[in-house]
């Protein structure tokens, strides 16, 4: 089972940044979204903190993805908590299947828009599902619960 350590240093390809030796969040973000992210760090960095507490107020994230792939996004989520290639993700798909209004809780608690929002989404979830799902299982949900917690403090603290 992947434990906190195990995801972080996976987000931070094991390097530190920042004179305090405080993990980089760029880095991070980098590697959740595998560089793909059309979003600035600033504004993924933002998004990051309420996405996770979202997927911990939904009952987890195994909740989120079964409400995806009851959405027409199953083979997405396939990839990304198998082994193999993270399949792309349109960003207005998955905005539909998140829900307008979440979505757009999402941007007002980041403070972005909800294009924004969908996009920075589809940037992040497919690698987030992937680095928490390293063996191509999930954890189970208080492990994993548990984890996002301590990313999101992380994340929220980096702002």
């Amino acid at each position: 089972m992947a434990g906190l350590e195990d995801l972080l240093g996976g987000l931070m390809g094991g390097g530190q940044g920042g004179q305090s030796g405080t993990p980089d969040l760029g880095a991070m973000l980098g590697q959740l979204t595998g560089g793909q992210g059309g979003l600035d760090v600033g504004k993924l960095a933002a998004l990051a903190g309420p996405l996770l507490a979202t997927i911990q107020q939904s009952g987890g994230l195994d909740q989120i993805l079964g409400q995806l792939q009851s959405s027409g996004l199953g083979d997405a989520v396939s990839s990304w908590v198998g082994t193999g290639a993270n399949q792309a993700v349109d960003p207005s798909a998955l905005g539909n299947a998140f829900g307008t209004d979440q979505v757009a809780n999402l941007a007002n608690q980041a403070g972005i828009s909800v294009d924004e929002a969908q996009q920075g989404l589809s940037s992040l979830l497919p690698g987030l599902v992937d680095q928490a799902s390293p063996s191509g299982q999930l954890p189970d949900s208080g492990s994993l619960n548990d984890m996002l917690g301590q990313l999101g403090s992380l994340l929220g603290g980096s702002k």
